[in-house]
C-alpha cells in the first residue's frame, strides 16, 4: 500500500486570515496530534481488530464524548461515571496502553473521513459501528466557539459572519473537511449495513431512554429499564461538566485555554441565538444544495433547522 504524506500547516484563507493549525493527511485538514501522519499510516497497514469492537464515528462536535460515555456504561452494565477518558481510545491520538489492557470491549473513536480509516477496522464485519449525526446549524455554532476562544495558540481571526458565510462550507479549510462531505460520505457506505447504526443527536436529546435502549439492542447488550435510566440521567450535560471536569483538565488541559470545556451547552437549537434570519437563509441554501441527493438525511435535520 502506498502510504500518504501529511504535514502540519497553518490554514488560512485567501487573505491570509489565521483560521487552525492543522495535520494534513491525505489532503485532508485534521487535528495537529503529534505523530498524526506516522500513526495513521502504520494502521492503514495493519490494525489489531476484535470482534467486540465498537467504532463511534463522528463529526467534530456531535456529541462524541456524550456517545462515549453511554457506551461505556452500556458495555460496563453501570451508570457509574468512568474514570477513562475518550481520548485514551482515540486513533488520531493513539491507543493508551492501559486502556488497550482494560476489561470490556473496545469503543474506538475518531473523526476520520471514510478514505482515511485504517481499512482492517472497515472490514471488520464483526465490529459494531455507531455514527451520531447532529444538525449542522448546531454544530457550526460550537465548532465556532471551539475555535474561536478555546484551543491554546490557534484563536480563528473570523467573526462568526464570516465564519458561517465563508468557512463553514469550504472542504479545504475546515476540519475533518465539511459536515456534508463527511456526513454524506459515511452515510452512502454505511447506511443499511447490519453493523452500522446512526444516532441523531436530535432524537438523542428529545427521549434518551428510548434511544439508548435502541444501542443497547443493536451492541446486544442486556440493560433493564432502570439502568437505561440511570445512564440517561448520568449522561446529562450538567451532569458530565461536574463528573468528567477532572479528567479533562488531566488529559486535555494543556490543549485548551484556561476554564474551557469540551461541554458547553449540548443543547439542540442554539444556533438560533446566534443566526441572523440573512445567515439562515443563505446556510439553507448550501444545506439544501449539499443534501440534494440525500432525502433521507436531509429530512432527519427540517425540523430542527426552521428559524
Amino acid at each position: 500500500m502506498e502510504l500518504s504524506q501529511s504535514q502540519t500547516k497553518l490554514v488560512l484563507d485567501v487573505n491570509g486570515k489565521f483560521i487552525c493549525n492543522a495535520a494534513v493527511y491525505n489532503g485532508h485538514n485534521y487535528c495537529a496530534f503529534e505523530n498524526l501522519a506516522k500513526r495513521l499510516d502504520e494502521y492503514r497497514k495493519s490494525f489489531p481488530v476484535q470482534d467486540g469492537d465498537i467504532y463511534l464515528l463522528n463529526y467534530p462536535k456531535s456529541g462524541t464524548h456524550w456517545m462515549w460515555e453511554i457506551l461505556m456504561m452500556l458495555t460496563h452494565g453501570s451508570a457509574a461515571s468512568r474514570p477513562e477518558h475518550k481520548h485514551e481510545m482515540m486513533l488520531e491520538i493513539g491507543f493508551d496502553s492501559s486502556a488497550q489492557e482494560s476489561k470490556g470491549r473496545r469503543i474506538i473513536n475518531t473523526h476520520l473521513l471514510y478514505e482515511d480509516m485504517p481499512p482492517d477496522i472497515l472490514n471488520n464485519s464483526r465490529g459494531k459501528i455507531i455514527q451520531v449525526h447532529r444538525n449542522p446549524a448546531d454544530i457550526a455554532v460550537s465548532f465556532y466557539h471551539h475555535t474561536k476562544s478555546g484551543v491554546n495558540g490557534t484563536a480563528l481571526a473570523y467573526d462568526w459572519d464570516d465564519y458561517i458565510s465563508k468557512l463553514f462550507w469550504d472542504k479545504e479549510r475546515m476540519i475533518s473537511s465539511t459536515w456534508s462531505v463527511y456526513t454524506c460520505d459515511w452515510w452512502t457506505r454505511c447506511h443499511g449495513n447490519s453493523n452500522y447504526l446512526p444516532v441523531f443527536y436530535e432524537e438523542l436529546k428529545e427521549d434518551p431512554v428510548k434511544v439508548i435502549r435502541e444501542i443497547a439492542k443493536f451492541l446486544e447488550v442486556e440493560a433493564e429499564q432502570e439502568l437505561l435510566e440511570q445512564i440517561a440521567a448520568e449522561t446529562s450535560i450538567e451532569k458530565m461538566k461536574v463528573s468528567k471536569r477532572e479528567k479533562e483538565v488531566e488529559e486535555l488541559g494543556d490543549s485548551f485555554v484556561e476554564g474551557y470545556t469540551m461541554y458547553r451547552k449540548g443543547v439542540v437549537g442554539d444556533w438560533r441565538n446566534h443566526f441572523t434570519e440573512e445567515q439562515h437563509e443563505q446556510f439553507m441554501k448550501h444545506y439544501n444544495q449539499e443534501l440534494r441527493n440525500h432525502p433521507e438525511l436531509h429530512q432527519k435535520f427540517i425540523k430542527s433547522l426552521q428559524f
